[in-house]
C-alpha cells in the first residue's frame, strides 16, 4: 500500500510525548493527523473532521478512552460508517483488555510501541475499514434500488387497483420491498376479482414474480377470461419465470355483479373468511401454490359459496399468523377468528380491529415476514356503475332492424364453434367480444356485448347442452349445488356443441352487430324469462335475460329455444 494519502489519523492520549511518537510514525507511514489530549476532545474533533483511523489511549483525565470510543462508535453507528478504533495501554490484566473491545475497541496495541507490530494492525485496520466502506456503498446502491424499485412496483401494481370505499387494505412490508401482493380488478360482466399474493420469502428477491402475474391478472380479467382460466395462465407464467424453489401461495376471489355468490380459490394461504349474518365460514387451502407445477389443474379447487350484500370477505397472509410477541408465541387463527366473530359495528372495518390487536399482541417486536390483511364489504357501492344511456338507449322497430340485412352494407362475419371436450377447455367470448372491438374501433361498447354474448352462451351451455334447471339456486346453498350439478354434467358432453356467429354491419354512422347462438341441446322455455315478469326480478336466476333484453336492440328465441338471434346497434367514433 501507498505510504502517501493514507488518510487522517487521530491521536489521543494525555501525554505529550507519546503523542508527539505517534505523530512522527504515522506522518512517516502517509498520515495526516490531530492530536487530543483527552476524549472529550477527541469526541470534538471526531465531529469536526473526516477521521479514518483513530489511536486511543485509556486512562485519561476529564474523560477516559473507554466512555470517548463509546460516543464516537454511536456516533459511527447513526452514520452508518466503519471508523477503527486501536486503543493504547500500558494495562497487561485480561479484564482490561476486554473492556477495550467491550467499549468498542477494535484491538489495542501496548505501550511502549513496537513499529512492526504497530505497522501489521495499521495494514489490518485499513483492509477491514475499506471492506466495510465497499460494504456500505454495496448496501446504500442496494437501498436505493430497492427503494426504486418498490416505486416501479406500486405504480405497476398497487396503482391499478379498484379504488373503493368498500374495499380496505393494510400492507406492512418486513423490508423496503414486500413479497406479497394484492390486486383488484372489474371484469367487463362487472364481476371483481381479486388476488392476495404471498411470494416465497420477502423483499425484492421475493417479488420477482409479482409483475408479470399482476399483468396477466390485469389483462385476462379486462378481456373477460374466466377465474380458473386467469389461475392458469398466472400458474404458466410463474412456472416458466421462478427459478426451483420461489412460488406464490394466493388467494383468488371472483365476485359476482349481483353480490349472490363468490368464487374462491386457496392455494396454501391462510382461510378466506366469510362473515355472514349468523356465523363465520371459513375456506381453507386444498391446492398446491402456484409456480410448482405447469400441469395443476386449479379449476377443480373452486369453491362457490352464497352470499348476500352485508357480508363481508377477509383473506391475510401468513405473516399475520405467524406474527411473534415478545415471548416467541405466535398470533394464530383463533384469535383473529374471535375478532371476526365479534366485530358488530356495521360501517367499521374489521381489519381495522385486527390491526389494532395485532399492534398490542406484538408490542413493537420486530416481524420478519410481510403483513397483508384485505376486507372486502358486499354493498352495491362495490359494483362499477352501468353505463346508463346503453342500457336505457331506444328500441329500433322490428322492420327497421330486418331491413338492415343488406348485402349491399359493408360487412364482416365470423364464427366460433366449440364441440364436444372442447366445450369444457374453451371461453370463446373475450376472443370473440377482442375482435368485435377491433373491427368497430370502440372499447364504449365492449361491457354490453360481452355481457350480451356471455349470457347467450351461458344459457346455451347450462341449459342448452348440459340441461341444467336454474331453480336450484333458490335454495339455501343453491349457487354451490348449482357448480356441483354443473362440473357433474360438464364430463359427459360428447357430441354436443355450441355454436356463436357474429356479422357486423356498417350504416352510415352506426355499426350493427347481428350474434346468432346455437346450441345442440333441446331448448328451454324463454317464456319463463318474461321482461314484464316482475317476479323474475326478485329470483337468483333469469336476470341475466332481462339484462340481455334491455342491452339489445332486438333478442328472440327460435323454437324450441336452443337458438338465440340478438341484435346489437352501436354509434361509430367519428
Amino acid at each position: 500500500m501507498s505510504k502517501r494519502n493514507r488518510g487522517l489519523a487521530l491521536i489521543v492520549d494525555d501525554d505529550k510525548t507519546n503523542r508527539m511518537i505517534l505523530q512522527a510514525l504515522l506522518t512517516k507511514n502517509g498520515f495526516d493527523t490531530k492530536a487530543a489530549e483527552n476524549g472529550e476532545q477527541a469526541v470534538t474533533l471526531f465531529k469536526e473532521n473526516k477521521i479514518d483511523i483513530i489511536f486511543m489511549d485509556v486512562m485519561m483525565p476529564v474523560m477516559d478512552g473507554y466512555q470517548s470510543t463509546k460516543i464516537i462508535k454511536s456516533l459511527c453507528e447513526k452514520k452508518n460508517i466503519f471508523i477503527p478504533v486501536i486503543f493504547l495501554t500500558a494495562l497487561t490484566d485480561e479484564n482490561s483488555l476486554v473492556k477495550c473491545i467491550e467499549a468498542g475497541g477494535d484491538d489495542f496495541i501496548s505501550k511502549p510501541y513496537n513499529i512492526t507490530i504497530l505497522n501489521s494492525k495499521i495494514y489490518a485496520m485499513e483492509r477491514v475499514r475499506d471492506l466495510s466502506r465497499k460494504i456500505s456503498s454495496m448496501y446504500a446502491r442496494l437501498q436505493n434500488d430497492e427503494e426504486l424499485a418498490e416505486k416501479v412496483f406500486s405504480n405497476a401494481v398497487l396503482a391499478e387497483n379498484i379504488q373503493n370505499t368498500e374495499i380496505k387494505t393494510i400492507l406492512k412490508s418486513a423490508e423496503i420491498f414486500s413479497g406479497d401482493m394484492f390486486i383488484s380488478a372489474y371484469a367487463p360482466s362487472r364481476d371483481i376479482n381479486i388476488l392476495l399474493g404471498d411470494f416465497t420469502g420477502h423483499g425484492l428477491a421475493s417479488a420477482l414474480g409479482a409483475l408479470p402475474a399482476s399483468e396477466v391478472f390485469r389483462a385476462m380479467t379486462a378481456k373477460g377470461y374466466s377465474f380458473a382460466d386467469i389461475l392458469k395462465s398466472i400458474n404458466t407464467k410463474l412456472c416458466n419465470l421462478l427459478p426451483t424453489g420461489m412460488f406464490m401461495a394466493c388467494q383468488m376471489i371472483s365476485i359476482d355483479h349481483e353480490l349472490d355468490h363468490i368464487a374462491v380459490c386457496n392455494c396454501g394461504m391462510p382461510p378466506v373468511y366469510i362473515k355472514t349474518d349468523v356465523d363465520v365460514i371459513k375456506i381453507d387451502s386444498t391446492c398446491i401454490p402456484l409456480g410448482i407445477s405447469s400441469d395443476f389443474d386449479y379449476a377443480h379447487h373452486v369453491q362457490y359459496v352464497d352470499t348476500k350484500v352485508g357480508y363481508r370477505i377477509i383473506i391475510t397472509s401468513d405473516g399475520v399468523m405467524e406474527a411473534r410477541n415478545q415471548d416467541g408465541l405466535e398470533y394464530r387463527d383463533d384469535r383473529l377468528l374471535d375478532i371476526i366473530n365479534n366485530s358488530v359495528r356495521e360501517d367499521d372495518f374489521i381489519i381495522d380491529q385486527v390491526d389494532a390487536d395485532l399492534k398490542t399482541f406484538c408490542d413493537q417486536f420486530h416481524q420478519n415476514d410481510d403483513i397483508s390483511i384485505a376486507e372486502i364489504r358486499l354493498r352495491p357501492a362495490l359494483l362499477p356503475s352501468w353505463n346508463i344511456a346503453t342500457i336505457s338507449k331506444e328500441k329500433a322497430d322490428d322492420i327497421e332492424i330486418k331491413s338492415l340485412i343488406s348485402d349491399k352494407l359493408d360487412c364482416v362475419e365470423f364464427a366460433v364453434h366449440a364441440c364436444g371436450e372442447n366445450i369444457k377447455k374453451l371461453d370463446p367470448i373475450p376472443q370473440i367480444v377482442n375482435n368485435i372491438a377491433q373491427i368497430i374501433s370502440t372499447s364504449e361498447h365492449s361491457q354490453s356485448l360481452f355481457t350480451i354474448l356471455t349470457e347467450l352462451y351461458v344459457n346455451a351451455l347450462d341449459h342448452g347442452v348440459l340441461g341444467l334447471d336454474s331453480s336450484l339456486k333458490e335454495s339455501p346453498e343453491g349457487f354451490s349445488l348449482y357448480f356441483q350439478d354443473r362440473e357433474k354434467a360438464l364430463q359427459s358432453i360428447a357430441g354436443a356443441y355450441i355454436k356463436v356467429n357474429i356479422k357486423i354491419k356498417e350504416q352510415s354512422d352506426e355499426y350493427i352487430v347481428f350474434i346468432r347462438v346455437e346450441d345442440s341441446g333441446n331448448g328451454f322455455d324463454i317464456s319463463k324469462f318474461s321482461l314484464n315478469d316482475d317476479l323474475i326480478k326478485n329470483r337468483a336466476f333469469g336476470r341475466g335475460i332481462i339484462l340481455v333484453q334491455n342491452l339489445c336492440d332486438s333478442l328472440h328465441y327460435e323454437l324450441p329455444g336452443n337458438i338465440a338471434e340478438a341484435v346489437y346497434v352501436c354509434k361509430r367514433d367519428l
